[in-house]
């Protein structure tokens, strides 16, 4: 789309002549006058266009909303509903947490964090092939129904043990998102935990019990 025009404004009309000449707009855009009435702020700009896909690539695909942990799920889920093994690869990948020793640290400490961090690194290298396993299965079962939870605090109610053992001991608080993947009409489905929104995107941090002895 090349024009835009404010949806939502305020009307301010001035009763007298007003030059034009004189007003300074964005480059690109022009006052739109009626018979010597000034509407203010409505301007037609032309913009420039927006990047491949309509996407604004100055926001996040996936915020740190339930929302936008949804959306990823869903996604992941029909790519591989349709067989579209790259695009599934390419948007389970970043799941995976960068920089894991520096992020369980800085959440739990560095006596917990070093637990943790070695408990995550030995299930890394085969992460992309049980996301991948994982998604076969989900899609196989017909769990297209797709729920996310957030939770801030421990004790939450609606949190599993490991979830509220994990939120309990984190010396600089997080939020969890849990996932369920349910068949319409069950009411039991499968359950995926726990993620995190770090740099800018989710990943899979898992049960996280390293800490405990």
């Amino acid at each position: 789309m090349w024009i835009t025009i404010a949806e939502k404004f305020n009307m301010i009309l001035i009763p007298r002549p007003i030059n034009p000449s004189k007003k300074f707009l964005p480059m690109g855009c022009e006052m739109v006058h009626f018979r010597n009435w000034l509407v203010m702020p409505i301007a037609l700009c032309v913009l420039a266009p927006l990047p491949a896909g309509g996407q604004d690539k100055s926001k996040p695909a996936y915020p740190d909303t339930t929302d936008g942990l949804k959306s990823l799920m869903t996604d992941l889920y029909t790519a591989t509903k349709e067989g579209e093994k790259q695009k599934a690869a390419d948007l389970a990948k970043p799941l995976v947490l960068p920089k894991p020793e520096t992020w369980f640290k800085g959440v739990f400490g560095d006596e917990k964090g070093t637990k943790m961090t070695a408990e995550y690194n030995k299930v890394v290298p085969k992460f992309e092939g049980d996301i991948e396993q994982l998604f076969a299965k989900v899609v196989k079962a017909g769990q297209s129904e797709i729920s996310v939870l957030r939770f801030e605090r421990a004790p939450d109610p609606k949190a599993v043990g490991y979830q509220n053992d994990a939120m309990a001991v984190m010396k600089k608080p997080v939020p969890l998102y849990s996932v369920r993947f349910v068949k319409p009409g069950d009411r039991l489905g499968q359950h995926v935990y726990s993620f995190v929104y770090v740099d800018g995107g989710f990943r899979m941090v898992g049960k996280m019990q390293g800490f405990k002895d």
